[in-house]
């Protein structure tokens, strides 16, 4: 008998898009689920991987043969189920990060990395989680003594938080995962587009939000005299200059900054800061890899610990949603759905959506069918 065929968007160098039919609908490992997809997001990630020397400078010798560059997060239906993702079934309403392509009408979802999304959650809405909100949560807690969302800071305990970049995805979503996890003061970077997130931030609690667009000596100046004891920054942008304003914003002698990994990581930034100013990066395709370098057993350790990280981090993202206490982040809808895929990534490499997330519905792209039919 046939396999069951995709329609599955492919992307070259140049950003240009073709659409390949006849693909075979993948079928579920052990431990995954396919999705029929009905939105995907559009991170900075895929316009970066779809270039081979870039896409290798941020990620790499990538060992996991199931990594693909471009697609990284979607929301849909269940499809199908492996035998070990006992907490799916085929229809559920889920989202998801994967290490392959989510520009596809069907996508493969891990189950530690798939959460579910109530009835009161468009699909529109929910794709704008996933690798985003992923990353933040490895950003704000992996690596750090911090409290989380799970378990957090008891009554009014202070705990001084740097977020740079604070309205991107990733940093907006730091925020109310510190929020959550009663971390304040806040003290948020952000530019023009940092609306949305002052709505998050409790004055009242010492949270600020700073321009980044003034002179760096001043930002520096100011975040100091705001709170002159920070130990945790989380650096959002992920560029060698904002880690490195980090690290000098945070106290000198015992102190952790986190960043995500926005550009080549230039490792003489920890050779120009504090030598009390301990460093680590948010990466989310590591929790995809078979092995952990930062585990107990070198870069040969088996991958455990980042996977139960991811495991608890979506399952906490289904329980607060289904309580409304996060909020999907700002997005835009672009027309056409993968039609507009080309045009999306290039605005996304040229800075053009900033505060927003774009996310693309599938089935309006031109010849695919609409879920159900």
């Amino acid at each position: 008998m046939a396999k069951k065929t995709m329609k599955q968007a492919i992307i070259s160098g140049d950003l240009s898009v073709t659409i390949e039919s006849n693909i075979p609908i993948p079928e579920p490992a052990a431990d995954e689920v396919v999705i029929r997809a009905v939105y995907s997001g559009i991170n900075p990630i895929d316009w970066k991987g779809a270039n081979a020397e870039l896409r290798k400078a941020l990620h790499g010798d990538v060992e996991n043969p199931d990594h693909g560059p471009v697609g990284k997060d979607f929301a849909g239906y269940v499809y199908a189920v492996g035998s070990e993702a006992y907490q799916f079934h085929v229809g559920d309403r889920v989202m998801a990060v994967n290490h392959n392509t989510g520009f596809a009408e069907y996508s493969v979802g891990k189950s530690f990395s798939t959460a579910m999304i109530p009835q009161h959650l468009s699909f529109e809405e929910a794709s704008t989680f996933g690798l985003p909100y992923l990353t933040a949560a490895l950003l704000m807690f992996k690596g750090k003594p911090l409290p989380t969302p799970w378990n957090p800071a008891p009554g009014l305990t202070r705990t001084p938080l740097l977020v740079y970049g604070a309205s991107s995805a990733v940093g907006a979503f730091a925020v109310k995962l510190a929020k959550l996890a009663n971390i304040h003061p806040i003290i948020a970077i952000a530019g023009a587009s940092s609306g949305s997130i002052e709505k998050e931030l409790n004055s009242d609690l010492g949270d600020v939000l700073l321009d980044y667009r003034q002179d760096q000596a001043k930002l520096l100046q100011n975040i100091k005299h705001i709170a002159n004891d920070i130990h945790y920054a989380a650096d959002a942008i992920g560029s060698p200059e904002t880690a490195a304003f980090c690290a000098q914003a945070v106290n000198p002698t015992d102190s952790t900054v986190t960043s995500s990994v926005g550009d080549p990581w230039d490792i003489t930034v920890k050779d120009r800061s504090p030598v009390g100013v301990e460093f680590h990066l948010a990466f989310s395709p590591g929790v995809f890899e078979p092995n952990d370098p930062e585990g107990p057993e070198g870069k040969n350790s088996p991958n455990l610990g980042p996977k139960a990280f991811a495991t608890i981090a979506m399952a906490y993202l289904s329980y607060a949603l289904q309580r409304r206490l996060i909020q999907p982040h700002p997005y835009e809808v672009q027309p056409g759905g993968l039609g507009s895929l080309s045009r999306s990534l290039t605005e996304l490499k040229e800075g053009k959506s900033r505060g927003l997330r774009y996310v693309l519905e599938i089935a309006a792209s031109s010849g695919f069918a609409k879920v159900g039919e």
